[in-house]
């Protein structure tokens, strides 16, 4: 049912999107890039979905030192290191691409020391970028992982995500923000009643799966609640300061992310009892 869910909101988020930047004279290449986003983190997803479950902490790992490598040797606009170029031409912004399918996923397994150590790396990357919005949702599910594992992993790693966030506010961020990309839905409630309400009914649509998740059990539901305080935040980061507003917006980062995410909602698959030992030793 999460995946499902997000399924949907996640169609009717880029829908919505699609629909005010149409109406408000966006150039026609944004509205193409966010429709073939979608069926690209469709693929993407299908994919994924066939890593053997011991893989996945490799996964995991792999996202948070690709994050790292970003930060240290990414494309550069006024000091920010935030995106990677691919083909010379196009860029991506990895945090939305990697970030929320690592949350969801360590969420998942969250007494497992990999996904702690990859959400480690992830803060640090983050902190070194620096990306204010992303510093969000890695303490809000640092935060759920802590609430559901009383251990002092979890502990650290709640420590070293908030130590990020607050290096992430000391720096100077001089970045501002795009038309059609950042603070899409006050952009759009300035605009008109009328579109206002059609980006926030999408904004609205991209946290469906928290509706299922009482009707979930276990690692299931603790990945629901993480892929749902992951989106929110960021939708969060977006109205109080200029910052992408994922699906609604411009970029075909955020959306990938998204649905590339939602692997991590799907019912357990795997029964070596190795995977889940470290959650029941805490």
């Amino acid at each position: 049912m999460p995946v499902i869910a997000a399924l949907c909101g996640g169609a009717i988020a880029v829908g919505s999107g699609l629909l005010v930047m149409a109406q408000s004279g966006a150039p026609s290449f944004y509205m193409v890039t966010n429709g073939v986003a979608v069926g690209v983190g469709l693929v993407l997803a299908a994919l994924l979905r066939t890593v053997p479950p011991r893989a996945e902490r490799w996964l995991a790992l792999a996202a948070a030192l690709a994050l790292l490598a970003t930060a240290l040797w990414g494309v550069e606009i006024d000091g920010i290191r935030r995106w990677a170029s691919l083909l010379g031409y196009v860029q991506i912004q990895p945090t939305f691409l990697l970030l929320p399918l690592l949350l969801c996923m360590a969420a998942r397994r969250d007494g497992d020391p990999y996904y702690a150590a990859a959400l480690i790396i992830a803060a640090i990357a983050v902190a070194l970028q620096p990306d204010r919005s992303m510093t969000l949702p890695l303490v809000m599910v640092a935060f759920a992982i802590w609430l559901a594992d009383r251990t002092r992993r979890a502990a650290l790693v709640l420590v070293v995500t908030g130590l990020a966030g607050v290096v992430t506010y000391l720096r100077s961020d001089p970045l501002t923000g795009v038309r059609f990309v950042e603070q899409m839905i006050m952009d759009g409630w300035q605009a008109g009643a009328t579109r206002g309400a059609v980006l926030t009914i999408g904004a609205l649509a991209m946290l469906a799966p928290l509706a299922v998740a009482g009707r979930v059990r276990s690692e299931q539901q603790r990945a629901t609640i993480a892929f749902t305080l992951c989106w929110a935040s960021l939708l969060i980061a977006s109205i109080i300061a200029p910052y992408p507003t994922p699906l609604l917006g411009y970029g075909s980062s955020a959306i990938i992310g998204y649905f590339v995410s939602i692997i991590a909602l799907r019912k357990s698959h795997d029964s070596d009892p190795r995977l889940t030992r470290g959650t029941a030793r805490a």
